[in-house]
């Protein structure tokens, strides 16, 4: 009996953007980068943002809530709530006072719930249409298999449990008989097969690298040694446990919105007259994003005039300390491989997610001392 699936979906549930591809027995590996709400434009990813209304239907997800701000304060907007399943980082968010929070584990995960749904729905509703299966058909009848990974900081095995009960009750693995979703990696074993399989790298076997994902809520790393460069079935090997720290664009975001606070805080008269949010919404801005994914290239264009102005020496203080907890981890990651294998080298480190702001990663790592002399490869 032939055990393989006939469709493969993953999905990367992201803090801040969730992604999704597939393929078939007949068909290549399609990245789906057409969203509801995105207006045509090709995005490889849709912003992981619900909007609930007053009774916490769903309002709004994705680009769709771009347009879905409401003035009178009726809807709420949920974001980054996966990383809120987490019950210690919830803990923490509210010690510091971070506003918009879910008021528990279980809340949270109603919202990454209702959000999955929504993937869930545009995500079949793609693959069946690609495949020619609807409007008269679906995919109940095919053996489709969903295949999940997780941040490396969930350490804790109830936490991947409730992650499992969130994927099925979302639709993920029970509409068919031969339907089935597995969690099976780690973000950051996720991030070192990705590297094997479409990296420009010529890797050989005995290749030592190590994968740096920097995401929206965590940085996860992983070292990682080549042990087959077959074409059709590479293999690596795991040489330490993988590890994550919970360093994020994320964090940038919230620094910047504190920023924009304290500014406007001096003028209380025209903080009246904004939305109690705008701290917020600025960080969301077109013209922050900007900013953050181009600093630390030489020509980089703050703000323009007219609006706020911020130094460069403001912008530096945002990115000072994700950078310097991610060194940490890259510092003890080397430490650990020359103390437990002194006789290896790490060849690669591979940076890759949703921290974008490699030229100020690279002039860090570069101007710091490391045990050991990396390349370092930006990808």
């Amino acid at each position: 009996m032939d055990c393989q699936p006939d469709i493969v979906v993953a999905i990367d549930l992201g803090t801040t953007y969730t992604g999704a591809g597939w393929t078939s027995r007949r068909t290549p590996v399609h990245i789906i980068d057409q969203w509801p709400g995105s207006g045509g434009l090709v995005e490889q990813k849709v912003p992981t943002v619900l909007i609930h209304n007053a009774n916490n239907t769903v309002s709004s997800w994705g680009f769709n809530c771009e347009d879905d701000e409401d003035s009178h304060g009726s809807k709420r907007r949920r974001e980054l709530f996966k990383i809120f399943l987490d019950h210690a980082t919830l803990e923490e968010a509210q010690r510091k006072g971070v506003s918009n929070l879910p008021s528990s584990t279980a809340e949270a995960e109603g919202f990454v719930s209702d959000y999955l749904k929504q993937v869930y729905a545009c995500v079949k509703d793609k693959i069946e249409s690609e495949m020619g299966l609807s409007p008269y058909g679906s995919w109940g009848h095919l053996a489709v298999e969903f295949l999940f990974s997780v941040p490396t900081t969930w350490t804790n095995q109830g936490i991947v449990n409730s992650f499992n009960r969130i994927i099925y009750d979302a639709g993920f693995g029970r509409e068919g008989p031969r339907h089935k979703a597995l969690v099976d990696l780690t973000e950051a074993q996720a991030a070192a097969v990705a590297t094997l399989l479409y990296s420009t790298i010529n890797f050989q076997a005995g290749t030592v690298f190590l994968t740096v994902d920097g995401g929206g809520g965590t940085t996860d790393l992983a070292l990682m040694q080549v042990t087959s460069t077959d074409e059709a079935f590479p293999k690596l090997a795991q040489l330490c446990a993988v590890c994550g720290v919970g360093v994020g664009a994320t964090l940038i975001d919230q620094a910047f919105a504190n920023l924009v606070a304290r500014r406007l805080s001096v003028c209380p008269d025209v903080m009246q007259l904004l939305p109690l949010d705008y701290p917020a919404r600025f960080a969301r801005s077109h013209a922050f994003k900007q900013v953050k994914h181009k600093f630390g290239e030489q020509a980089v264009m703050l703000l323009p005039s007219g609006k706020m102005v911020f130094s460069r020496q403001e912008i530096q203080s945002l990115f000072d300390q994700q950078i310097v907890g991610i060194m940490n981890k890259i510092v003890e990651q080397l430490d650990w491989l020359k103390a437990n294998h002194p006789s290896q080298q790490v060849h690669y480190m591979i940076l890759s997610g949703g921290l974008e702001a490699p030229h100020t990663f690279a002039s860090n790592y570069n101007k710091d001392s490391c045990p050991s002399r990396t390349p370092t490869l930006l990808k």
